[in-house]
């Protein structure tokens, strides 16, 4: 791995990239019982995978893109 998985900018920037696609997957679950009936075991599944997810993205994207960030584009 890259020295930049160790700084606190690039945990900052995932940490935020997290807790967007939590809230973005909750939104959506919560919109589909609406027509559906999800129930909360799975919503919390669902949300759960999709955060673990955007932080193993993150991690992995660490060699790439701008180092001062989590994105893989500069």
């Amino acid at each position: 791995m890259t020295r930049r998985l160790f700084t606190r900018a690039f945990w900052a920037d995932t940490t935020e990239r997290a807790i967007k696609t939590c809230a973005q997957v909750g939104l959506g679950v919560i919109g589909a019982d609406i027509f559906t009936s999800v129930g909360a075991k799975s919503a919390g599944i669902a949300i759960g995978v999709a955060t673990v997810s955007s932080l193993l993205m993150s991690i992995a994207s660490a060699g790439v893109g701008d180092p001062n960030s989590a994105s893989l584009v500069k």
